[in-house]
């Protein structure tokens, strides 16, 4: 086996294996520059300062050369995986690692998270505040939905708190008197087991048993 090809294509180097140079029948592979730096330095030192890659082209590689190549190849694949990941949206370590874990080793995921985090694309604080203040402003939840919710997607409780907290009541106020006015319009003309059960509804939202009643009371007042 030798690298038949090596180029340098939208910031990555692609790496093509074959029997031969002859070979139609070819591996290809891609990786970071600093993951082929990190391969020259081991195994082929001439190619290091080699802007043309004319050095590494031909170089017949044994075991474990074709092993190195995978594995850095699979750590640059997960980085770029995980960058498709969050371009849809915040995600928490943990559901990355969750959806990292099928195609990727231990080893290819622990270095992608680790390069996220060191690059700023993976901080807990500012992804919790994010997601909280949609929740209020597009889903129209209270505080106990939102930091249930974050837990259950991997974030600290800690996180979440904070998040919360940066959030004005006024803005969980609005959000409840929304959701009154779209769900229970005549609330104010129900009868207690109505109210009780909305209430409830209002509950799983994750608006306060007190911020819901006085909402109410003061309803029946302006009525």
């Amino acid at each position: 086996m030798i690298i038949q090809t090596v180029f340098l294509k939208d910031g990555m180097i692609h790496i093509v294996l074959a029997p031969d140079a002859a070979s139609v029948n070819s591996e290809g592979l891609r990786m970071s520059l600093r993951n082929w730096k990190k391969f020259c330095e081991s195994y082929l030192p001439a190619a290091l300062t080699d802007k043309t890659y004319a050095a590494a082209q031909g170089h017949a590689i044994v075991e474990a050369e074709y092993d190195e190549l995978h594995r850095l190849s699979e750590m640059t694949e997960a980085v770029l995986e995980v960058a498709r990941i969050l371009s849809s949206g915040d995600k928490s370590e943990r559901d990355l690692r969750r959806k990292l874990k099928p195609k990727f080793s231990e080893e290819a995921v622990d270095s992608a998270v680790r390069l996220l985090k060191k690059r700023g694309y993976l901080n807990e604080s500012p992804q919790c505040q994010r997601i909280a203040e949609a929740a209020v402003r597009t889903k129209h939840h209270g505080p106990a939905r939102i930091r249930a919710d974050l837990i259950a997607h991997g974030y600290s409780g800690k996180s979440a708190d904070e998040a919360i907290r940066t959030i004005p009541e006024e803005d969980f106020a609005d959000a409840l008197a929304y959701l009154i006015d779209r769900k229970f319009p005549d609330i104010e003309e129900m009868d207690p087991a109505e109210i009780k059960k909305a209430a409830a509804s209002l509950l799983r939202l994750g608006h306060s048993s007190s911020a819901i009643f006085a909402e109410i009371r003061a309803r029946r007042k302006n009525r």
